[in-house]
C-alpha cells in the first residue's frame, strides 16, 4: 500500500484576543532593568574585546599570578559552585567512564594528535584502573550533590579581572550534559591549564 500523509487539521487564525491572552506585557520597571543589564553587558564585552579587561591567561603569561589572586579566585569559584544547581541524575562513575571512552576514541581516530596505538593502550589501562579504584567515591560524591550545573570550560581564558577581582565568564550554556559535572572536575580544567603553562609546582598554584 502506498504511503499517504495524514490528513491535516484545519488551521485557526490567531486573533488579537489570543495574542493578548498569551503574551503578557513587560512591566516598565522590568524593562528598565533589562535595558540597563544589556547596556552594561555590551560595555563589558567592548572592554573585553578591546583589551581593557585583563584575563587571568594574560596574567599567567606574564608570570604575575600571586597567592592573593589565586586565593580570591578560589573563593570566587567556591561561591559559584555553592550557588550552582545540583544535578543528581548525571555525573558519577558512569559519566566518567563514558568520558574516557569518548576521549580515547577521538584520540585513536585523530592521527594528528600524535599518539601511537601502544601509548593509547597504556593510557586506557591506567584510566580503567583508576576508574575501578574511584568508582565508589565518584558515586558517593554524586549522591552527596557534588555534581552540579558547573562552568564546564573553566580555564584561564574564561576568567577575567573586573575591578581587581577575578570573574568567571563564558560558561557552557548550550549543553546540560557537558556542564553537569562534579565540582572537582570543573576545577580540574583550571589546574590542567595552570600545569600546561608551567605553574604546576609554582607557589601560587599550590594555593588554588
Amino acid at each position: 500500500m502506498a504511503w499517504s500523509p495524514p490528513p491535516s487539521r484545519p488551521r485557526r487564525e490567531l486573533t488579537n484576543a489570543d495574542a493578548t491572552e498569551r503574551v503578557q506585557p513587560i512591566r516598565s520597571e522590568t524593562r528598565a532593568r533589562l535595558v540597563e543589564g544589556i547596556a552594561k553587558a555590551r560595555l563589558w564585552v567592548d572592554d573585553l574585546l578591546a583589551g581593557r579587561v585583563t584575563s587571568t591567561h594574560d596574567i599567567a603569561r606574564r608570570d604575575d599570578l600571586s597567592v592573593e589572586l589565586l586565593h580570591a579566585l578560589a573563593a570566587h569559584i567556591v561561591q559559584f559552585h555553592d550557588k550552582a544547581e545540583r544535578v543528581l541524575d548525571r555525573g558519577g562513575a558512569t559519566a566518567m567512564a563514558e568520558l574516557v571512552r569518548t576521549n580515547l576514541a577521538i584520540l585513536r581516530s585523530c592521527r594528528a594528535a600524535g599518539f601511537a596505538a601502544p601509548q593509547l593502550d597504556r593510557i586506557e589501562c591506567m584510566l580503567t584502573a583508576e576508574l575501578a579504584q574511584t568508582r565508589a567515591l565518584l558515586e558517593d560524591r554524586r549522591q552527596a550533590g557534588k555534581v552540579r550545573r558547573c562552568h564546564g570550560d573553566l580555564h584561564l581564558r574564561n576568567i577575567c579581572m573586573v575591578d581587581g577581582k577575578p570573574l568567571l565568564f563564558d560558561c557552557i550554556e548550550f549543553s546540560e550534559a557537558i556542564a553537569s559535572i562534579d565540582v572537582l572536575y570543573d576545577v580540574a580544567f583550571l589546574l590542567m591549564d595552570l600545569e600546561h603553562r608551567g605553574h604546576r609546582h609554582s607557589r601560587p598554584a599550590a594555593h588554588l
